[in-house]
């Protein structure tokens, strides 16, 4: 590898095409990971060291990684914030601009990272090395850059847990007992959070959270402790359970009051939206 690279150095550059077909191609023949990942736990553990250095798991079928990117590409955003745009930028205008966004920039880069991913088989930092040398660095960045983006998102999940074991409780604490099932506003801000009246009081932890915390951390690190063995079993169930929680939500809003008409509200297009920046940003930023 040394010497290969040192040729590169000392020798003119190569065309972007010839460099890539040339990396790619050595990659293939180097890095490509000989056995097949449905070994036993005592066949995996005959590997030598050099092997494992290059040996990148596969999931044992394509379910498994459909599953895994449906996981990975809906979340939070498609569930929650998404009808919130839609209703802030034009309603069903806004659908001109988010279609646009996926058809030109979302499905091409998918497509280009899926292809990509499984046309050279190797560890990330090898795969942006094969592109150019010194690519190796985008592997270290996109590994913080998930762990701030997990670490983000498992902070609200103390909040969820304490909703739901609160959800138990008759009647619910954030409930408003006033014969109109009206709830609390400050709920979450004066009982979940626990928020300080001014600036000056001490820092404190919460208990509660930080047990939740916890207890979050735990349902990650469990799913994923051997690795796609099984991580690849658990998607069958954290996958769809979202799917059949918004169809509970959506079956329970259309029985309320003002359903239809808030259906129309929400999907009525207002096309002088389609000439505001913000609204086109919005679509391709989500």
């Amino acid at each position: 590898n040394n010497i290969i690279m040192d040729s590169l150095d000392n020798e003119p550059m190569p065309s972007p095409d010839a460099r890539v077909y040339f990396w790619s191609t050595f990659a293939i023949s180097k890095f490509a990971p000989k056995e097949k990942d449905d070994l036993t736990p005592s066949q995996e553990s005959e590997r030598t060291a050099d092997s494992r250095e290059f040996y990148v798991p596969k999931y044992k079928e394509d379910i498994h990684y459909f599953l895994c990117s449906c996981g990975y590409m809906i979340g939070f955003g498609n569930f929650i914030s998404f009808p919130n745009l839609v209703f802030q930028h034009g309603g069903a205008a806004f659908l001109v601009p988010y279609g646009i966004a996926v058809v030109s920039v979302a499905l091409p880069m998918l497509i280009l990272e899926t292809a990509w991913g499984q046309l050279i088989t190797c560890r990330l930092n090898q795969k942006f090395a094969i592109i150019h040398p010194r690519l190796w660095s985008l592997a270290p960045a996109m590994a913080c850059l998930t762990g701030l983006t997990s670490t983000f998102y498992s902070s609200f999940f103390p909040w969820f847990f304490s909703y739901f074991f609160s959800s138990f409780r008759t009647p619910f604490p954030w409930a408003i007992d006033n014969g109109e099932g009206a709830w609390n506003p400050d709920y979450f801000m004066e009982d979940v959070l626990e928020v300080s009246s001014n600036i000056s009081e001490p820092i404190r932890l919460i208990p509660s959270l930080l047990i939740l915390m916890l207890l979050s951390f735990l349902c990650f690190w469990l799913p994923l402790r051997n690795g796609l063995r099984t991580a690849s079993e658990v998607v069958y169930y954290t996958v769809p359970l979202p799917f059949f929680l918004l169809a509970l939500l959506i079956i329970k809003g259309f029985t309320l009051p003002g359903a239809m008409e808030g259906i129309k509200l929400l999907f009525s297009p207002d096309w002088s939206k389609l000439f505001k920046f913000e609204v086109w940003e919005a679509a391709f930023s989500q």
